[in-house]
């Protein structure tokens, strides 16, 4: 007390005999305000409001069982808005180079003020309202910080108006009677315009300048500019795209449509001013070049899965996933897709290996399956459209968004991105084999989402049972499931088929000798001193 206007303040009570519960009346003149509390607080009191408390006891053997407070007359000042404003008041302006200048601050409702002296938004100057120099060049803005002393000033700092100094007007230098002078070259580089604090004249061109003064004797005094300008720059970038952008020009991802722009510098130093007109138009399709290692048919000597199953003619023309044993659902996308001939007679990096499942997700919920899609894998690990055998795979049904990307085989455990990825009707590659982007169930103990060889993440062999897991001891394992396939008690049976049991992939299922595939399950769950374990596929479902 005193307060300004809106602000708050706090008064409390201090009881004498006030019991155990003192009750409290708090009054602003004759009206009752506040609650029953020690501590009122308001911002709404006026000027000239009395305040005082009626405290009531509830001690025993009192005279009277009331109090009143000592009164409080509240004295209330309204919000006082400071300003500053600052002049020229010595050496005028323009002025002329190593010559002195005053300039003074004139400030309103400062009270005991402090000064705060600028050039070109660098202090300078001590805590005076007079500031005085003789290093001023030509183009510096002066200005000057006043910061109140009052209490109800709002805001409490404020700046002034700014001064642009200039040059110019300047008297004859005073050189030796009976003689001109050159005086030294100045070089100068800038962006876009210059102002020669010798003349104070604005250059918008490079070139050779001359400023000539006449000394006390009437002879030529001159200075020269050797003046190279440079200018600013601007470019203008049209982009459409179906999803959100990434600007390589300052890495920021745009989703949505509309104009942006950038400043920079370009090679000479001055601003370069980019604008990019970006349109998003969400697509109707979208394409995935996903890329999966077999570790069942993947040869490390040639760096290459091996394509026995099309070499033998066994891969079927028709996807298998729709039919028995595996019954993988149809979402968005019918399935029964098929594959030519021709498609299975190309040899080398890009022969055929088998057919392979793709879903995609919900980016919201993993576990929720919004499309699924049978394509063709490559020796290289390259998955394709089967209806050319090197597109990437479309999915035609679907707009432009975020998807968990999950890819599933007839006889290896399956993967899923952990991030949903941004799709578009661009190719967007998703890389399984060599990047760590498979989602791990943190539930899953028994083993990683991949198996990792060196740099490479392949998936894991040994699913003869399709049921999303890998076993080699257990009831129902996939040891088992191998034996019935060439007989229980016909251990060296060899059988050419196109099926699960046949774990690498070589057109045999084989329990005994070379390229067996009991060794393949075994190896995949660790060797011989892990055949007790249970590897499990690391997708929601």
């Amino acid at each position: 007390n005193p307060k300004c206007t809106s602000s708050s303040i706090t008064f409390t009570a201090t009881p004498v005999n006030g019991g155990s519960a003192p009750t409290y009346q708090w009054k602003s003149g004759t009206t009752n305000v506040g609650t029953n509390s020690p501590v009122y607080t308001s911002s709404t009191i006026t000027n000239g409001k009395v305040i005082k408390c009626i405290m009531t006891s509830n001690a025993s053997c009192l005279t009277t069982s009331t109090a009143t407070s000592n009164a409080i007359t509240m004295v209330v000042s309204s919000s006082l808005t400071p300003s500053d404003s600052i002049a020229v008041t010595g050496g005028g302006n323009p002025f002329c180079p190593d010559s002195m200048v005053t300039l003074t601050a004139t400030p309103v409702n400062g009270g005991s003020p402090s000064f705060q002296w600028k050039i070109n938004g660098v202090n300078t100057g001590t805590n005076n309202p007079i500031f005085s120099t003789n290093s001023l060049t030509g183009g510096e803005i002066i200005t000057c910080v006043m910061s109140s002393s009052l209490t109800c000033a709002n805001p409490a700092t404020v700046t002034s108006n700014s001064i642009t100094m200039i040059t110019g007007g300047c008297p004859p230098a005073h050189l030796p009677s009976g003689s001109s002078s050159i005086n030294p070259e100045q070089t100068t580089v800038a962006c876009d315009t210059y102002i020669w604090p010798r003349n104070g004249i604005t250059y918008t061109a490079s070139g050779t300048f001359t400023a000539i003064f006449s000394n006390i004797a009437g002879y030529d005094s001159s200075f020269i500019l050797h003046l190279t300008l440079h200018h600013a720059t601007g470019s203008y970038f049209t982009v459409q795209d179906s999803i959100a952008y990434t600007w390589s020009v300052n890495n920021v991802t745009y989703p949505t449509s509309g104009i942006y722009n950038y400043t920079g510098l370009n090679q000479q130093g001055c601003d370069s001013v980019m604008t990019l007109d970006l349109t998003i138009t969400p697509s109707d399709y979208l394409q995935v070049g996903a890329k999966v290692i077999l570790a069942g048919p993947y040869d490390f000597t040639v760096g290459l899965m091996q394509d026995s199953l099309r070499v033998k003619n066994l891969i079927p023309l028709t996807e298998p996933y729709s039919s028995e044993p595996f019954n993988f659902p149809q979402i968005s996308e019918t399935g029964g897709e098929t594959v030519s001939s021709e498609i299975l007679s190309v040899v080398g990096a890009n022969a055929i290996v088998d057919w392979i499942y793709l879903e995609l997700r919900s980016a919201s919920n993993s576990a929720e399956v919004v499309a699924t899609k049978r394509a063709l894998l490559q020796r290289d690990g390259d998955i394709v459209s089967s209806t050319d055998g090197i597109s990437p795979v479309r999915f035609s049904h679907l707009k432009s968004g975020a998807y968990f990307i999950s890819i599933k085989h007839r006889n290896h455990l399956g993967v899923m991105t952990a991030t949903p990825w941004k799709l578009s009707s661009k190719k967007t590659v998703v890389d399984f084999s060599t990047r760590d982007i498979a989602w791990n169930n943190q539930l899953i103990s028994s083993n990683p989402p991949q198996k990792i060889v060196g740099n490479l993440r392949l998936l894991f062999a040994g699913d003869a049972g399709v049921n999303h897991s890998i076993m080699f001891t257990k009831e129902m394992s996939d040891l088992s499931v191998l034996l019935s396939k060439i007989g229980k008690y016909n251990f060296n049976n060899t059988c050419i088929a196109y099926t699960a049991e046949d774990v690498n992939m070589d057109a045999k299922v084989r329990f005994m000798n070379l390229d067996n595939d009991k060794d393949i399950i075994l190896n995949s769950l660790g060797g011989t001193g892990s055949k007790d374990m249970k590897f499990l596929e690391h997708i929601p479902n």
